[in-house]
């Protein structure tokens, strides 16, 4: 009986410490930074039609320093 109650309490502890972890659909991985730097970088050429470079350059600038995280 002691046994099993160790091995309950154990095996109660390692499911605590399972659940900790961490996800891995994370915003802060490769794939999702490049993401979203192509999509910066679609807005900006949008505004580059409109003439609007100030903005645009901003937009390349911001996808920059994502493609360089």
């Amino acid at each position: 009986m002691k046994k099993f109650l160790v091995l309950l309490f154990v095996l109660s502890l390692n499911n605590y410490a399972l659940g900790a972890g961490s996800d891995s659909s994370s915003d802060t991985s490769e794939t999702a930074l490049y993401d979203q730097a192509v999509k910066l970088i679609k807005r900006a050429g949008k505004l580059e039609k409109k003439d609007k470079d100030e903005k645009a350059k901003k937009l390349y600038s911001q996808a920059f320093k994502k493609l360089n995280k």
